[in-house]
Order: C-alpha cells, then structure tokens, then sequence
C-alpha cells in the first residue's frame, strides 16, 4: 500500500491490460493517474465513464487523462 497518491502508471501486460485496469480500478478512482496502455477497446470503454480521456499517442500505445 502506498501513502501517497500514484500520479502515472504504465500498463503493458501483452493483452491482459483489462484485467490490470480492473485491479486496479480502485487506484484509479482515488487517484486519477494519467494512464499510458496498449490499445484495448473494453478498457477504453471502462475509463472514459469515469472521466478519462484517451487519445493513440504511437501505434498501439494510448495515453488516458483524467478530465
């Protein structure tokens, strides 16, 4: 367990990147990191509703930031 905030994460689990976000689901509420994944639709899709906005930064990276 960390004390401070997590500022930034980098997901790069050779397609189980939703199952990562999912653990992580609770980090992300609280501390709303900036997000840097592999193209997964599904996760894409679990990020925008909470206010992340997410844009292909290379060919199959996206970069996630909290509105």
């Amino acid at each position: 367990t960390f004390s401070a905030p997590i500022g930034f994460m980098k997901i790069d689990v050779e397609k189980h990147e939703m199952e990562a976000l999912e653990g992580a689901l609770e980090t992300v509420r609280r501390d709303r990191p900036v997000i840097i994944m592999e193209d997964q639709v599904h996760a894409r899709d679990l990020l925008e509703p909470l206010g992340y906005r997410c844009r292909r930064i290379a060919l199959v990276d996206f970069l996630c930031l909290p509105a």
